[in-house]
């Protein structure tokens, strides 16, 4: 039987579930700030929820966030299982390269218009791949103007979503 790995991070270690406040100590400083901004950014919305979860490989230990429904005009029912929406965003705090991830619906990517969104983050949609309808794409947090543009982003799909939903 082998010993446990001294060197191991504890962003890789799927056995011990960390504080949040562990992982961000793992970021290297030149990446903390836009990071930190990102989380401050994603914390401002309302009704966003942020929550620790490890999601395998590659993301490992990651912050997910996902807006709370309101609670029904009747209140909630006692035992009654209540749906959790998907996420609209991950913040994976990978020690070597913290990254966002934006999880786009085909339906989000139509209604954005080129001239909306900032060339890097344009080129990030391009790149990623869509699953079951939804693109993946993921970017490296590494200045505060990225993180900014990024955050625009969201703000935009949350809108845009309500929107379309409403319809």
């Amino acid at each position: 039987m082998s010993s446990p790995d001294p060197e191991r991070s504890i962003w890789s270690d799927r056995f011990r579930e960390p504080s949040t406040e562990e992982l961000l100590l793992g970021l290297p400083k030149a990446d903390a700030e836009p990071f930190h901004m990102t989380r401050s950014g994603l914390l401002a919305i309302d009704r966003c929820e942020e929550r620790l979860g490890w999601e395998g490989i590659p993301w490992r230990w990651c912050l997910s966030y996902r807006i709370v429904p309101p609670e029904p005009e009747g209140g909630v029912t006692p035992g009654a299982p209540q749906p959790s929406p998907p996420p609209f965003a991950y913040l994976v705090p990978e020690p070597a390269q913290p990254k966002l991830c934006v999880p786009l619906p085909t339906e989000i990517i139509a209604a954005l218009k080129p001239r909306q969104v900032a060339k890097t983050v344009r080129e990030g949609i391009l790149a990623s791949s869509p699953v079951d309808g939804v693109f993946w794409p993921t970017w490296h947090l590494q200045t505060k103007t990225g993180a900014e543009e990024l955050l625009a982003l969201i703000r935009f799909r949350l809108e845009a979503g309500d929107e379309l939903s409403a319809r």
